[in-house]
């Protein structure tokens, strides 16, 4: 195997510019990795950048990654888990507007430190563009013009831990990826290793060195030069032998930046007919953890399509199911109707449900005005309108949404909580023992569809002290850019079944369906239900809980009021062994038994990723 390509940076403007522009030409025609050492960053900004880092995730990370993803979860475990990573991270945005004041737990002193490094990087990033454009025959600068959209480049740290890793075998530190960016600088620990780049179908490590600086080149850089750059595969194995610490900052096109490949260089090459990567705005080209040429197919295809007219597929309707006549003469057909929903939608909306209109209009009035009086401000002043104005890239670690949540079973806190009316409590009260009643009307038509005895998931709920039963009142504020933020991210419910009470003004909520997110219609006095994880592993997966999102809108507030009818703390979940035995599944269960507060520890940590591996994580630790 070739040596990995070790630049020294220290005669870039002597006599040896030309050999050393030479190595960085073949490191990124051949390598898209290559590591820097007399760059120019001061030894000891490095040496303090590092240990405040690892005392940093110490006092103030380390604890909290062993509780919530750590070795509790993962010691059981027998199968590689394909959907998660072993690190445990935090974001700094340095351009175009810095975030570092705003980050909890960190030191004056490691604020100062990130601050200067920062300032550091950014000049070393645009030395490297453009040594990078005289490489290219490009004109000085023009990849940073390029980068630059209307409000410059896009500039941030990921600072990340990756713990000593109980079966390092079992899971990555961070699965392999190309980066969506321009060019990325690495401080990596040069104590514990783990980065691997893949070259020539192998897998090659990026070698520790004390003060260098790491450099690859992301999918931007790739389309801008027509594939003579390239980004290429790489990721962090877990190790079992020590914690290794990763600064890794991104300097990438502004979000408004328009992306394609440098006409000099199509002109010069004579290659105005072989443009091999689309034009597009927004750094985004290929899918994280595809492989290297479906990621290619994936993203920039997709981008070519949006460039033509889109067409136009029809989705089935939306499940709107009528309760009217539940107890009558078309109570079968209704619960064939409910049947298919669940079955294929996790999903349907009901009218007549026996909740009263003026009750529905009361709950509605009242949840918008204690928003107004008591939430609207302070979301403002935390997470709201300012922060987001001058971001540039999609958050993709944060919901654009006002909450609070009122406990009904097995005791409730509505009379605990701060700013409610006696109105408003009265209301929710009322409300919520309505919902309750429908709630196991449900279950039991459920029951009825899975030929499961009357009272049966009821029952498997119930645990020593009965049903958790409690509602979540979300505002979702209109967002100066919707197209940077969800105002939920996409995720499962974890728990049985869900009821929800949506605004018919603005909408918002999507479900995933063959693929397609689809829209929830907002329809007035109906009543959403969806089910949770603990409905499809009673079933064995003939009923699924489905993936749904919050869509953020510019163009108004949407109230959502989210009731949870989910399993007590210590009830047992497992498939329904009458439903076993009549299907002769015996040795078919495809789910798990577990406690299901057992499996809400772990959904805590990974509410927004694939539902499969929380099971198969759970499927391990329970059978220990």
């Amino acid at each position: 195997m070739e040596k990995f390509p070790v630049i020294n940076l220290a005669n870039i403007n002597g006599e040896e510019k030309k050999a050393t522009l030479d190595q960085i030409e073949d490191a990124c025609q051949n390598w898209g990795f290559f590591e820097l050492v007399n760059h120019g960053i001061p030894h000891e900004l490095l040496d303090r950048v590092e240990r405040l880092t690892k005392e940093h995730y110490r006092k103030c990370m380390e604890k909290r990654f062993n509780e919530a993803v750590g070795s509790k979860g993962l010691e059981c475990v027998q199968d590689e888990l394909k959907d998660m990573d072993w690190e445990s991270t935090f974001f700094l945005r340095h351009l175009p507007t810095s975030n570092i004041s705003e980050i909890p737990d960190l030191t004056i002193q490691y604020r100062d430190a990130m601050k200067e490094f920062a300032e550091k990087l950014e000049k070393l990033a645009e030395e490297l563009l453009d040594m990078l454009c005289e490489n290219l025959g490009l004109e000085k600068g023009y990849l940073k013009r390029a980068f630059h959209g209307s409000s410059g480049p896009n500039f941030g740290t990921k600072v990340a831990n990756y713990p000593a890793c109980p079966k390092p075998e079992l899971v990555k530190g961070l699965r392999a990826h190309t980066d969506a960016g321009g060019i990325i600088l690495l401080l990596q620990d040069d104590k514990v290793s783990g980065l691997q780049l893949l070259k020539d179908g192998q897998w090659v490590d990026v070698p520790p060195m004390r003060h260098s600086i790491v450099v690859n080149l992301g999918d931007q850089i790739e389309v801008i030069s027509n594939g003579k750059y390239k980004s290429v595969e790489h990721r962090v194995m877990a190790r079992s032998d020590g914690t290794r610490m990763s600064v890794a900052s991104f300097y990438n096109p502004g979000s408004d930046a328009v992306i394609y490949p440098a006409p000099p260089l199509l002109e010069r090459e004579a290659k105005e007919t072989e443009v091999s990567y689309p034009k597009f705005v927004r750094p985004r080209a290929k899918t994280p953890y595809n492989s290297r040429e479906n990621a290619r197919k994936i993203g920039f295809a997709s981008i070519q399509m949006k460039q033509k007219k889109e067409k136009v597929r029809e989705m089935e309707k939306f499940p709107v199911i009528n309760l009217a006549n539940i107890n009558g003469e078309e109570k079968k057909t209704t619960l064939d109707q409910i049947e298919d929903a669940c079955q294929n939608w996790g999903f349907f909306e009901l009218v007549n449900h026996g909740i009263s209109h003026e009750l529905l209009d009361r709950v509605e009035r009242l949840t918008k005005e204690h928003y107004r009086k008591c939430m609207e401000k302070r979301f403002n002043e935390a997470v709201g309108r300012k922060e987001l104005e001058c971001v540039q890239d999609e958050l993709k670690d944060m919901d654009w949404e006002s909450t609070f949540f009122l406990r009904h079973l097995p005791t409730s806190n509505i009379s605990e909580i701060p700013d409610l009316t006696k109105e408003y409590r009265d209301a929710m009260k009322e409300f919520a023992e309505k919902l309750e009643k429908l709630a196991e009307e449900l279950l039991d038509m459920l029951c009825e569809n899975l030929g499961l005895e009357k009272g049966y998931l009821k029952r498997a709920f119930h645990g020593s002290r009965g049903p958790n039963f409690g509602t979540k009142v979300a505002n979702y504020p209109a967002c100066p850019k919707p197209e940077l933020v969800k105002g939920l991210r996409a995720h499962t419910d974890a728990g049985g079944i869900i009821l929800l009470l949506q605004d018919d003004k603005v909408s918002g909520l999507q479900l995933l369906k063959d693929g397609q997110w689809v829209d929830v219609p907002p329809m007035r006095h109906s009543i959403v239900v969806n089910l949770g994880d603990q409905i499809e592993v009673i079933s064995n997966g003939k009923y699924k809980s489905v993936e749904h999102r919050v869509m953020a809108r510019s163009d108004g507030t949407r109230m959502s009021v989210a009731s949870f009818y989910n399993p007590g703390s210590d009830a047992v979940i497992y498939p329904a062994p009458p439903l076993l035995e009549r299907e002769a599944k015996e040795t078919e269960v495809a789910y798990p038994k577990f406690v299901f507060e057992d499996y809400m520890k772990l959904y805590a940590t990974l509410k927004f990723q694939p539902k499969e591996p929380r099971f198969q994580a759970i499927k391990a630790v329970n059978s220990s």
